[in-house]
């Protein structure tokens, strides 16, 4: 969240089927994004998959939609 430009985010737990994967409400690039993480975390940390989404999908107390979240994917 600290990234200049991006509004909202979520990380989406790596399965069987998919590595760590995040999820952004921001208008940069996903290559942007990563690279900016790239500069903060450790490699082991930075997500394999960056999703840029229109709008956040947000539970009705106002918490990430893992679920929906994971449906964009």
């Amino acid at each position: 969240m600290d990234i200049p430009g991006v509004r909202a985010a979520g990380v989406i737990p790596p399965s069987g089927q998919r590595d760590l994967a995040l999820c952004v409400e921001t208008d940069l690039a996903p290559h942007t994004v990563l690279r900016e993480l790239a500069k903060r975390l450790e490699p082991a940390k930075v997500p394999a998959i960056c999703q840029v989404v229109e709008e956040f999908p947000l539970t009705a107390h106002g918490k990430n939609a893992i679920k929906e979240l994971e449906q964009l994917l």
